[in-house]
């Protein structure tokens, strides 16, 4: 049995809206081992693994060696359908709906400004 982690960025979220999941896995994993480690741990048989590796980098900062430690990322594809849990993706209605929400407040605070300057304006 393989560690594996979830990855998550700006990316992996909209590909979890197409089913393709991004885990985090050991460098020396295959995609048989991860596969299994996917239907053992998550109980969803993945459609196709593919992985991708960053390699280590060495840097020099201010004459310092340092060692940005590489990893290996696999993207889990399931059927139509089916979830990993702990991909929570916010649904587009409900990103629409506080767009509205926060369009209608600005309308509502300019329309307040407004009556104020009429009223200033007839006072005078």
């Amino acid at each position: 049995m393989i560690n594996i982690r979830p990855y998550i960025t700006e990316k992996s979220v909209k590909m979890a809206q197409s089913e393709q999941f991004t885990l985090i896995v050991p460098q020396d994993a295959t995609k048989m081992q991860i596969k299994e480690a996917v239907m053992c741990f998550f109980k969803i048989k993945p459609v196709r693994v593919l992985t991708i590796k960053k390699t280590q980098l060495n840097r020099i900062k201010l004459r310092r060696k340092s060692l940005d430690r590489g990893f290996k990322k696999a993207i889990i594809v399931l059927k139509k359908g089916e979830k990993i849990p702990g991909f929570e993706i916010v649904s587009n209605e409900n990103a629409d709906k506080k767009k509205e929400l926060k369009n209608t407040n600005k309308i509502v605070k300019t329309t307040s400004k407004d009556k104020n300057k009429i009223e200033n304006v007839k006072n005078s």
